[in-house]
């Protein structure tokens, strides 16, 4: 479970954690990270990646919050006046951010591979529809 996790305080120097976050309601993320926190070592690095609210989310009846990375960072990174969680508050650096996008549309057998020959070279739609922040400890 990933509201508590089965390992010692500082064990890691990374975790990556991948399209989980939006699978759980608000207390349960905190949770979540509050648990990555804690199994971290100081200095390691913290990889989140996860979809955004965009058209197709809540297809997968399994999605139940989509978190925006500004929120993350608001909690996990800035440590300014607002006291709530106070556990993880402002315990990380951001390093990186990444978006992903949609995928052209092009029909056909062909057009799926061409499509995914374009994405290599950055040519895509506009439409953002996850985000991949790296964070790193510092406390």
């Amino acid at each position: 479970s990933v509201t508590k996790l089965p390992f010692g305080k500082e064990s890691f120097d990374g975790v990556h954690c991948s399209h989980v976050i939006e699978h759980l309601m608000p207390q349960d993320a905190h949770k979540m990270l509050s648990e990555v926190s804690r199994v971290l070592k100081k200095n390691g690095v913290f990889v989140l990646s996860t979809p955004i609210l965009w058209i197709g989310f809540y297809n997968d009846f399994t999605h139940i919050k989509p978190y925006n990375p500004d929120s993350i960072v608001r909690y996990l990174v800035n440590n300014g006046q607002d006291k709530s969680l106070p556990d993880i508050k402002g315990k990380f650096k951001k390093i990186d951010f990444y978006w992903r996008f949609r995928p052209l549309y092009l029909p056909g057998r062909i057009g799926y591979l061409l499509t995914n020959y374009l994405y290599q070279f950055d040519i895509h739609s506009l439409q953002k529809d996850a985000y991949t922040l790296v964070l790193r400890k510092i406390v």
